[in-house]
């Protein structure tokens, strides 16, 4: 089967939330513009960016859409700085939050990869040849896999809301 975007490569990766087969070129040039887009208007380029270094595949592909952004600017990995969370972590602490009946917390802090499953950025990673760890998901990031494996898109949908909920309730 074909690659449903650009027709011309075999299909690599499948899409459940889109349905769709998706060559890995396609899946980079996707997740790319996910990344511009969480970002327009909100960075300029500057001389150097702080990425929180976790070793993941979000961190070292943030790192490279970085890069590949300002291709002029420094990139440094430390403790502090951007954060390289995923959308499969927002929705891992949006349901922890609601199982301890917690509070949501508003956080200013700009999120690059918040529109990246770590499925999609692992298999870019192993297609561009970056160096990352693999870590084994918690006991709740499985039970989101095992309901977005029925219900596609779920995830997709939990980011959405918690935007949602965070813009209703810290309206100023």
């Amino acid at each position: 089967m074909n690659c449903v975007v650009c027709n011309k490569k075999k299909s690599d990766f499948f899409l459940s939330y889109l349905k769709k087969h998706v060559c890995y070129k396609c899946l980079t040039r996707m997740n790319y513009r996910r990344f511009k887009n969480e970002i327009r208007d909100k960075i300029e380029n500057i001389g150097e960016f702080e990425i929180i270094d976790k070793g993941d595949a979000c961190s070292a592909l943030c790192v490279y859409f970085f890069k590949k952004l300002f291709p002029n600017s420094k990139v440094i990995l430390g403790k502090s700085g951007l954060s390289c969370e995923s959308l499969d972590d927002l929705c891992e602490s949006m349901l922890t939050v609601f199982f301890k009946g917690e509070k949501i917390e508003k956080s200013d802090k700009l999120k690059p990869m918040i529109g990246i499953l770590i499925k999609e950025a692992e298999a870019i990673c192993d297609y561009l040849k970056l160096e990352y760890k693999k870590s084994k998901p918690s006991d709740i990031k499985q039970v989101i896999y095992d309901v977005e494996k029925t219900r596609p898109g779920t995830m997709f949908s939990m980011g959405n809301l918690y935007k949602t909920i965070s813009e209703q309730l810290y309206r100023n």
